[in-house]
C-alpha cells in the first residue's frame, strides 16, 4: 500500500495558498529526506503548447525550484523537444519560445531551463529494455547526469492513454523522438517510389542525411533516420509513409514500455511524482494540435498530489476526478459522465481503457494501484 499525500485547492487565507500548501506537500512526502543537499534536480514539466491555456502556470513550478534550493540541492527545469522536427516544439529553441510566451524563463522560475536532447532532439543515448514492445530507449544524455527528478505533471485526458499523468509526463516527455516516434508509429518512414516526384525537399531537410537520390527518387536509410518527421511534413505530395498506431492499448504498453526503461536507469527511488489537478482538460495539449486551444475543465480544481509510487499517484488521481461532479458546458457534461462517481475517463474514451494501462504499469514493476491517500491540513 503506497502513501498518496494531497492537499485539496481550497485557499480561506495567504497561508492556504495552493503556493503554501505546495511547500507543505512536499515535505510531508519526504522530499528533504530523499534529496541530498549537493544533488542535482531535474524539475521535469511541461511548458504547454502554442495557444493553449491550461498548462501548468510558471509559479507552481518556481515553488518547487525555490523549495529544492532551500535543500542545499542544484536545480534545473527540464524538458524535451516534441516529436516533430519542424513543428512549433520541434527543437529546443522553438519550444523555448514557446516556453517564454508562457511565462517560463529563468528568471520566472529562478532556474536555468534545459532542453535536454539537444536542439535538434539528437543528443540521447540508447538503453536496453526488456518491455511489453520496446527493446530500447533514447535518453537524454544530459538526464543521466542528474541525481534526482522532481516530477510535476498537470494531470489531465489523453485520447490514447486514456490520462495524461505521472507516468506519460516521464515515458514520453523525458525521452528522445526516437523513442517518441515508436510510441507513436510501428515503423520508421519508407518512400513510396511511385508518388515521390524527386523534387529533394527530403534530402534538404533531413537533419541526418538518412535520405538521398537514387535516379531522381529518394531513398531513406532506416537505420540513419531518428523518427523526427520532418521529411513526411515537408513532402509535398505525402510521399513517405509509416504506420501510425491506432489501438490504445498498444501505445499505452509502449509509453509504460518507456517510463520502465528510464525510471530502471535513473533509479525508482530517485522520483517524487506531484500531479496537479487543477483545470483538468479532458484532451492533453499534444492532441490540441500544433496550433491549438484549451477547452473548459472537466471538474472543479481538486488539488495537488504527490507520491514515490508513480501508478499510485496517477490512480489516486483518477479516481479523484471520477468522484468529482462534472462542471457544467464541459466535454464531461456533454458525455453525460455528470455525477460524482461517474468514470469520466471511459465516458470521454470509450474505445480506450484506463485500468488496461495501470494493471500492466504494476506488471511490469512501476508500482501498485493500491494506496492510502493522506490528505494534509
Amino acid at each position: 500500500m503506497s502513501n498518496v499525500f494531497m492537499v485539496d485547492a481550497r485557499s480561506r487565507s495567504s497561508e492556504e495558498s495552493l503556493v503554501r500548501k505546495l511547500e507543505l506537500l512536499m515535505d510531508r512526502a519526504g522530499l528533504p529526506h530523499i534529496i541530498g543537499s549537493s544533488d542535482r534536480v531535474a524539475v521535469k514539466t511541461h511548458m504547454g503548447a502554442p495557444l493553449t491555456t491550461r498548462y501548468l502556470r510558471s509559479f507552481y513550478v518556481r515553488t518547487a525550484v525555490d523549495y529544492v534550493k532551500k535543500l542545499g540541492a542544484k536545480p534545473t527545469v527540464v524538458e524535451t523537444t516534441g516529436l516533430g522536427l519542424l513543428d512549433p516544439r520541434g527543437t529546443a529553441k522553438k519550444y523555448l519560445e514557446v516556453a517564454l510566451m508562457h511565462g517560463f524563463s529563468k528568471e520566472t522560475l529562478g532556474a536555468e531551463i534545459l532542453i535536454m536532447d539537444g536542439e535538434l532532439g539528437l543528443d540521447c543515448a540508447k538503453v536496453e529494455v526488456k518491455g511489453f514492445k520496446l527493446k530500447e530507449i533514447s535518453i537524454p544524455k544530459t538526464l543521466l547526469e542528474f541525481d534526482f527528478i522532481l516530477n510535476l505533471t498537470h494531470f489531465k485526458g489523453h485520447e490514447m492513454t486514456v490520462f495524461s499523468g505521472a507516468i506519460k509526463n516521464i515515458g514520453v516527455g523525458c525521452v528522445g523522438k526516437e523513442t517518441k516516434y515508436f510510441i507513436h508509429y510501428l515503423n520508421k518512414p519508407s518512400v513510396d517510389i511511385a508518388l515521390c516526384n524527386g523534387c529533394g525537399e527530403c534530402v534538404k531537410t533531413c537533419p541526418v542525411k538518412a535520405i538521398h537520390m537514387v535516379n531522381g527518387k529518394a531513398v531513406l536509410n532506416q537505420d540513419v533516420c531518428y523518427g523526427c518527421k520532418a521529411c513526411q511534413t515537408i513532402c509535398p505530395v505525402k510521399a513517405l509513409k509509416s504506420t501510425r498506431i491506432t489501438d490504445p492499448s498498444e501505445i499505452q504498453l509502449r509509453v509504460l514500455d518507456a517510463t520502465y526503461g528510464l525510471l530502471k536507469t535513473i533509479g525508482f527511488n530517485k522520483v517524487l511524482n506531484v500531479n496537479f489537478l487543477l483545470e483538468v482538460d479532458w484532451k492533453c495539449d499534444c492532441e490540441h494540435q500544433q496550433l491549438g486551444w484549451s477547452d473548459l475543465p472537466i471538474v472543479p480544481d481538486i488539488g495537488i498530489l504527490a507520491s514515490k509510487d508513480i501508478v499510485a499517484v496517477d490512480k489516486a488521481s483518477i479516481d479523484l476526478v471520477n468522484a468529482a461532479p462534472a462542471i457544467p458546458g464541459s466535454q464531461a457534461y456533454e458525455v453525460g459522465a455528470i455525477n460524482p462517481g461517474s468514470d469520466k475517463f471511459k465516458m470521454l474514451y470509450p474505445k480506450a481503457d484506463w485500468m488496461f494501462m495501470l494493471k500492466n504499469a504494476e506488471e511490469i514493476g512501476l508500482g501498485s494501484m493500491n494506496y492510502t491517500l493522506i490528505k494534509i491540513r
